[in-house]
């Protein structure tokens, strides 16, 4: 409890805005544990708790990609470092796997819808593995975390983040007290200075890198013998 409260002040004893005594901390980590344990809104604790009721509201701020943090660490270039070769070409960071509905970026790999030859078909039975293993360990996070199961009421995206990390951080947790962690390495990158380089977005969107790394990753997966990508094909 004292580790919570060291770490973040709303989870300190306090006076609310009448000068009346807040809630507990115990009160508010309990309720804070239940909400992402059940996915209940904050007020449906309150009977037990004994806290009184508190509005959320739903905010969508992601409209558009281009409004997202997810590559904010790339524009201030505090992102970690992950240079890679892929058919004898050098890519400097790495990529997310994405469906058809998201732009040529070159930071997005997207499947090919019709594939016509081998190594194609290599390439989209691959991709689409790869991206149901991603859904199948979000799935596991969503069984133990009931908040991730029904629409966000935070305020914001950065509350939803949060969220999503304190989800993530207390399954580790878990694996960790039950000895089922795959390593106990951890590895931090070395401390970066936030330098803001808008000449970066215009890598993050380029089409032709977009383009040039799918060829490649199609042509690599094409050469490697994996006859399971090939199971129920003709091209065998």
């Amino acid at each position: 409890m004292s580790d919570v409260q060291a770490n973040n002040s709303w989870f300190q004893e306090g006076v609310d805005g009448r000068m009346k005594k807040s809630f507990t901390p115990m009160q508010k980590v309990t309720s804070a544990i239940t909400q992402l344990a059940t996915g209940n809104l904050p007020n449906e604790n309150d009977e037990y708790l004994n806290m009184a009721k508190r509005t959320s509201r739903s905010q969508n701020d992601i409209n558009v990609l281009q409004q997202s943090p997810l590559f904010l660490t790339q524009r201030n270039r505090t992102e970690p470092k992950c240079p890679f070769y892929v058919n004898n070409h050098l890519y400097k960071r790495g990529y997310y796997l994405a469906d058809g509905i998201y732009p040529t970026w070159s930071v997005f790999v997207k499947s090919i819808q019709y594939p016509q030859i081998v190594k194609e078909k290599k390439f989209q039975r691959q991709h689409d593995a790869a991206r149901k293993d991603v859904e199948r360990a979000f799935g596991v996070l969503k069984e133990k975390c009931g908040v991730l199961n029904r629409s966000m009421c935070a305020m914001s995206v950065k509350k939803i983040r949060n969220v999503l990390y304190v989800c993530i951080i207390m399954h580790n947790m878990i694996l960790k007290d039950d000895e089922n962690t795959i390593t106990q390495v951890h590895i931090r990158d070395p401390p970066v200075e936030h330098v803001f380089d808008d000449t970066v977005y215009n890598e993050l969107i380029d089409e032709d890198t977009h383009y040039r790394l799918k060829y490649d990753l199609v042509e690599h997966l094409g050469e490697q013998d994996l006859p399971h990508l090939l199971a129920d094909s003709d091209d065998k």
